[in-house]
């Protein structure tokens, strides 16, 4: 199964590939991450691997694959019978802006099995991550409970371009 969905960013692509840098603050401009542990080092170089708490997916272990570094990253997973490939690029689209597209591929026994509710939570995620990247958070109030992190402003704006489903040939906007 193949996914893929971008957007246009009105930011410098540095300030787009400066928050993937850092996988393990995926949760403080994505909704979709629960949490991302740091097994090796936080940064995107071929073989570190991140525990990465998914919503709606539960936790992988994602190793990174390749990187072309202010470009993209490539990190896969091979969980529960699952071959997740998730390609992250960025793209200068003119002076101050970029392009992002996020990619993701399932392959596997289990990928087939439970094609239905991998492509509904995909459907659903992707559009989720990458909006992470351009809406504006407001700092969270202090933490009434021990062990509440709080998650700082992203500051980058964008465009929709819809998510491609090459599985089902559908587009959807967002």
């Amino acid at each position: 199964m193949h996914f893929e969905h971008s957007i246009d960013i009105a930011a410098p692509a540095a300030a787009a590939w400066a928050l993937f840098a850092k996988p393990s603050l995926g949760p403080t401009w994505s909704p979709t991450f629960k949490s991302c542990q740091v097994l090796d080092a936080d940064e995107l170089t071929v073989g570190n691997r991140f525990i990465a708490d998914v919503v709606g997916a539960g936790k992988s272990m994602f190793t990174v694959t390749a990187v072309q570094a202010g470009r993209s990253f490539v990190w896969e997973s091979n969980s529960r019978g699952v071959r997740f490939v998730a390609d992250h690029i960025v793209e200068p689209a003119g002076e101050g802006a970029c392009k992002l597209t996020l990619v993701c591929d399932f392959s596997g026994i289990a990928a087939t099995l439970f094609r239905p509710f991998i492509a509904r939570v995909t459907r659903r995620n992707l559009p989720i991550e990458a909006a992470g990247l351009k809406a504006p958070r407001k700092p969270a109030p202090e933490p009434a409970v021990a062990g509440h992190r709080q998650r700082p402003t992203a500051v980058l704006a964008s465009a929709s371009r819809g998510t491609i489903d090459r599985d089902s040939s559908a587009v959807r906007a967002v």
